[in-house]
């Protein structure tokens, strides 16, 4: 089975407040605001007309959160029907709405709560593209096509007639495999990656013969890709 992820873009941390509030705030209660969405199970409580209810295991949901740019302080409780960070959301991201790109761009990931006599904070690690490229260049093997057909297995990649083996982390684990320059990928037998994934960089067609019945890989989709599987 093919796993589809999409990569994301992420906030611009050099802007001032004003800017940021130009590119990335909405109208909400009457005016302009750094309103975002997070992504996570949450706990969600409701209090309107007097009547709170503080928890609820049964309500789930994701959140709306106000953020201050200043000082990177989400709050949670934008209104009367609010959430709250709980057990399993860490690492849920933290997204604003860009209007230049329109669409949501990463701000960061959740680690953690406080609390107050009347908000409720929700910490989270700020996007740091540095740490993202270290993670990438220690578990991707880049793969350079040149238009040509590749053959891949769970072990080996051919290319052009040279084989090479597909590189390991140090947990013995396929590393991701990063595509550039176009061409065919055939899959030649059934395929588990395992932790490795495919990251497809430009216009790539992933073929099939028909004894493959088995396909388990993560598939990172990057700028405009044609994507299919035949046989």
């Amino acid at each position: 089975m093919l796993k589809q992820l999409v990569q994301t873009e992420h906030v611009d941390f050099n802007l001032s407040a004003a800017e940021a509030l130009e590119r990335y705030g909405i109208d909400f209660n009457g005016k302009k605001q750094l309103i975002g969405f997070r992504v996570g199970a949450g706990a969600t409580g409701v209090t309107s007309y007097g009547v709170g209810q503080a928890y609820n295991p049964l309500l789930r949901s994701a959140s709306m959160f106000q953020l201050n740019w200043n000082n990177m302080l989400a709050t949670n409780n934008t209104g009367g029907f609010y959430n709250e960070v709980t057990g399993g959301d860490s690492g849920s991201g933290f997204y604003l709405y860009d209007n230049q790109r329109k669409k949501w761009v990463i701000l960061g990931t959740t680690y953690g709560k406080a609390f107050s006599s009347k908000d409720t904070w929700a910490f989270f690690a700020r996007y740091d593209q540095n740490t993202v490229d270290t993670l990438k260049n220690t578990f991707t093997q880049e793969v350079n096509l040149n238009g040509q057909k590749m053959t891949v297995n769970n072990k080996n990649i051919t290319v052009n007639g040279n084989t090479t083996a597909i590189e390991l982390t140090k947990n013995n684990k396929n590393k991701d495999l990063k595509f550039h320059g176009g061409g065919n990928i055939q899959l030649t037998d059934n395929l588990n990656s395992g932790s490795g994934g495919l990251i497809l960089m430009r216009d790539n067609i992933i073929q099939s013969p028909g004894k493959i019945k088995h396909i388990k890989v993560r598939v990172l989709i990057s700028e405009k890709i044609r994507l299919s599987t035949g046989r």
